[in-house]
Parts: structure tokens; C-alpha cells; sequence
């Protein structure tokens, strides 16, 4: 029986590696048996709970009727209404962790015609298209942002630059808070220094964050760079998460 079980939680473990937010730490090394039976056991109620909260969520449903790729579309939608359209505003977008693609689909619906997005992640993702007759010219990359800066210029020419930089990503989640809430403020402050590299003046920077000690450092850090900064919490975000958005307009080099 304890074999059939294990199997069967295997099973489901294999098939829930692809939603990496469940599992990613989850991985079991040097182990035996029975350890693993009960760490199989607690991911498969954990992955429950979000397979049900999945089943139920308002936004789950939309962006499957919509085509969305993930309900973080509706962020971007909500976030881009609040603060003045930017993403029709802008020519040259260039979505930083992009997989799997949602906010790269939101940016080509937005944008005007024969403008340019370019994706980068250290996944792969899935070609995102233009829409018929918008002519987007759209550049996927594959590595770690910090470090495709030649990449980046080799598609861009001489004097262009970014009218907006979008991250939605966020670092491998500990389930410590402070852990976690340092981690991606590290992540952000990363995104900031690549701004400098390829950001237009008068340009933006939207970039996700969990709430935490380090706020007011990050906004005044923001401030010094641009001339507006705003803190976000898009009614798509779920209440209990403490996932925020930093929305910074009007860089100043």
C-alpha cells in the first residue's frame, strides 16, 4: 500500500513541478523513504489548496476567456488605467522576467503600431505574436537580465532607448518574510542599476514587491532617480498576499 501511495504522490509531484511557485521549495535530497512519503503527502494538500483557490479565482476565469496566459494581466491593466496609460505612450518596452508571457501580451494590446518589445527570462517562454496591423516588432531573449545589456543594445539603435521597463519578477519564495522581502528589494535595486543602461530620460519602471521594512529606503532611493514614485496594490493581487507594485515615472540621467 505504502508503495501504490508513493507512486501516486510521485505522480502528482511530477505533474506539479511545471507550477514552480508551488514546489520550489519542495526539493528532496538524501532522504529516505518515509521522509519523503510525508513531504510528498504535505505538498499534495498544499497544491490542493492552490488548485482549489485556482478553481475559484475571479481572475483565474478572465484570463482563460480572455486568452491571458496568467491572471497577472489583470495587474498590469489595472496598474497601466491608474497611471496615465503608459504602455500606449511607449514605443519601446522591455519586459524583464517575462515568462510566461502575460504582461508581454498586455504591452503589444497597448502599444502603439511598429513599436518594439523585447522579453528576457531565464525560462523559456512562448512566442508572443503582434496583434494584426500594429506591425510590434517583438525581440525574445533567454538568460538573466542583469547580464544581456549587448544583447539588448545589439537590437536597439544608437540612440533608442526604453520608454518603459516592466518586472513582475520576484526571487525563489523562502516562506520567511523578511528572507523574501530582502530578496526581491535586492532584485528591484538590481532592475534599478539596469535602468541606468537602458532607460530613456522621462522614462518608467514598474517593478513587483513584497511589502516590508525596506519601503521607505527603496521609494527615497526611487525619488532620487525619478520624479514620481507611487506603491500599488492592484485589486487583482489577492488580499492576503503582501505582493505590491512600485510604479516610478519621469527618470532622471
Amino acid at each position: 500500500m505504502l508503495c501504490s501511495e508513493f507512486a501516486k504522490a510521485s505522480h502528482t509531484f511530477k505533474l506539479l513541478f511545471q507550477h514552480k511557485s508551488i514546489i520550489q521549495n519542495h526539493y528532496l535530497y538524501n532522504i529516505d523513504t518515509s521522509s519523503t512519503f510525508r513531504k510528498y503527502s504535505s505538498l499534495t494538500k498544499s497544491s490542493g489548496r492552490w488548485l482549489e483557490r485556482q478553481r475559484r479565482d475571479a481572475f483565474v476565469k478572465q484570463a482563460k476567456i480572455h486568452g491571458y496566459r496568467s491572471r497577472a494581466a489583470y495587474k498590469l491593466l489595472e496598474i497601466n488605467d491608474k497611471c496615465g496609460k503608459f504602455l500606449e505612450k511607449s514605443k519601446i518596452i522591455i519586459d524583464l522576467g517575462a515568462a510566461p508571457g502575460s504582461w508581454s501580451q498586455v504591452a503589444v494590446e497597448k502599444m502603439k503600431s511598429n513599436s518594439k518589445l523585447i522579453t528576457i527570462d531565464i525560462l523559456d517562454m512562448e512566442t508572443i505574436l503582434s496583434p494584426e496591423n500594429k506591425n510590434i516588432k517583438i525581440i525574445h531573449l533567454k538568460g538573466k537580465f542583469e547580464e544581456s545589456i549587448p544583447q539588448i543594445r545589439s537590437h536597439l539603435n544608437e540612440d533608442e532607448y526604453a520608454d518603459c521597463l516592466l518586472s513582475d519578477m520576484a526571487p525563489n519564495t523562502s516562506g520567511v518574510k523578511t528572507l523574501d522581502h530582502n530578496r526581491i528589494i535586492f532584485l528591484c535595486n538590481t532592475a534599478i542599476d539596469f535602468a541606468f543602461e537602458v532607460l530613456k530620460p522621462g522614462g518608467c519602471l514598474l517593478m513587483k514587491i513584497f511589502s516590508g521594512s525596506e519601503d521607505a529606503i527603496l521609494r527615497n532611493e526611487l525619488k532620487q532617480y525619478f520624479e514620481d514614485v507611487q506603491f500599488i496594490k492592484p485589486a487583482s493581487s489577492r488580499s492576503e498576499s503582501s505582493e505590491t507594485y512600485v510604479f516610478a515615472k519621469g527618470f532622471k540621467v
